[in-house]
C-alpha cells in the first residue's frame, strides 16, 4: 500500500471522528464545504486575491497587483494544497440551523484535531479556520 493511500485513510478515519466529536462534545452538526479541489483550481485561488477592500473581495490576479498598491496582496489559497492529494477538508458549523463564522468555535475543534496524530494540522494558523489536514510530503 502506498504511504499516501495509507495517508488518506488515516485522514478519512479522523474526520469522521472530528464529526462525531463536533456533535457529541459541542452540540455543532458540521457540513462540507470542499474535500478534492483539482490542480488548476489550486493555481487559481493562488494567484486570485482574497484581500476585502471597501467591504469587498479584491478580486485581482497576482500578477496585476502593483508593488506598494492600495492594499497587499492575500491569496485566495495556497499552492500547497493538501485538497488534490484528498488529505484535506473544509467543513462549516451549524449550529441552532445557521452556519457559525467565528474563530472561536472552529477553534474548539481544531486544537483538538491537531492532538489527535502527526501531521494533523488546522487552518485556524493560517486565515482558514474551517480547513482540517493530514500534512503528507512536507506540506500542511
Amino acid at each position: 500500500m502506498s504511504a499516501l493511500l495509507e495517508a488518506r485513510i488515516l485522514f478519512t478515519l479522523w474526520v469522521g471522528r472530528l464529526i462525531v466529536r463536533a456533535s457529541e462534545v459541542h452540540g455543532f452538526q458540521l457540513i462540507q464545504g470542499e474535500c478534492l479541489r483539482g490542480k488548476q483550481q489550486v493555481e487559481w485561488n493562488a494567484s486570485h486575491c482574497a484581500a476585502i477592500v471597501g467591504g469587498k473581495r479584491c478580486e485581482g490576479v497576482k500578477s496585476t497587483h502593483a508593488a506598494g498598491g492600495a492594499h497587499r496582496f492575500v491569496p485566495i489559497g495556497s499552492g500547497n494544497s493538501l485538497h488534490p492529494d484528498g488529505l484535506a477538508v473544509d467543513l462549516l458549523i451549524i449550529k441552532d440551523g445557521k452556519i457559525l463564522n467565528d474563530e472561536a468555535s472552529y477553534r474548539l475543534l481544531g486544537e483538538w484535531w491537531e492532538k489527535q496524530f502527526p501531521g494533523a494540522a488546522w487552518g485556524g494558523h493560517f486565515r482558514d479556520p474551517g480547513h482540517f489536514s493530514h500534512g503528507f510530503g512536507g506540506r500542511k
